[in-house]
């Protein structure tokens, strides 16, 4: 997993549900959810980081294989940080 090369503590979830349980006892500096995840999806599981005090303003990137413009509109109004449509190079 390229991530794991930066000098960076990674952390892994494997749903939006587990994601936000570990996010309510730790802040981290950077989020990053794909959209299609088990649970919660990733704009729900966005939508749930900005209720927890303490991580209204955590930067969030999103990741999907969907090229829609409402998603993308919708993670910008839930203030995404980025939203990238993948797969990338």
């Amino acid at each position: 997993f390229a991530l794991r090369e930066v000098p960076a503590v990674v952390h892994t979830a494997r749903s939006g549900d587990e994601a936000l349980q570990v996010l309510e006892k730790q802040a981290f500096n950077f989020v990053i959810l794909d959209y299609e995840m088990p649970g919660f999806n990733g704009a729900q599981t966005l939508a749930a980081l900005r209720e927890i005090a303490g991580r209204e303003t955590t930067p969030v990137m999103i990741l999907t294989s969907k090229d829609q413009t409402f998603l993308r509109q919708q993670a910008a109004t839930m203030q995404c940080a980025v939203f990238m449509n993948k797969p990338f190079s």
